[in-house]
């Protein structure tokens, strides 16, 4: 495969704070899966209040450690369900201290879905995470939040 294809894919998002992940580039790709533009955006703010606690530990490890981390997760936007993998690294900034993270992600699947359909399922799944050992090792992954409960049974 040619760069110039992998493009669309590759995101870098900076830690501004220990609380905020400032998306600074983001893929076509990637935008259009999402249905909207994402740089300058916090990543944690668009994700549910109740995962931000666990990305924000998942997410410090990759600059902390620092280490590679492998997802695979199913998400559910406004634009249908969609089965994801991505491949995430650190960055260094000018200083050589871990700030950035930058990788990509690849749209396995993509399903329309309709409102009711998007209720009933809860968003996100995680399939598979992993920490990839790049010469520091690798910290234990965090836990896991619950599930959250989907739509409907909220209005129930």
């Amino acid at each position: 495969m040619k760069i110039p294809r992998l493009l669309p894919h590759v995101y870098m998002s900076e830690w501004a704070s220990q609380t905020k992940l400032r998306i600074r580039l983001s893929g076509s790709a990637l935008e259009d899966t999402f249905g909207r533009g994402l740089k300058g955006t916090d990543y944690l703010d668009l994700r549910p209040p109740e995962d931000r606690d666990f990305l924000t530990k998942l997410l410090h490890a990759v600059v902390d450690q620092p280490c590679g981390l492998k997802v695979h997760r199913r998400m559910v936007l406004s634009t249908g369900a969609h089965q994801m993998r991505s491949l995430s690294f650190p960055l260094a900034d000018k200083d050589g201290r871990p700030r950035f993270i930058v990788g990509m992600m690849n749209v396995e699947h993509d399903v329309p879905m309709t409102l009711l359909e998007r209720a009933e399922h809860p968003n996100p799944t995680i399939k598979t995470i992993a920490y990839i050992d790049i010469g520091a090792g690798t910290p234990p992954l965090p836990a896991f939040p619950p599930p959250p409960a989907s739509e409907i049974d909220q209005l129930l």
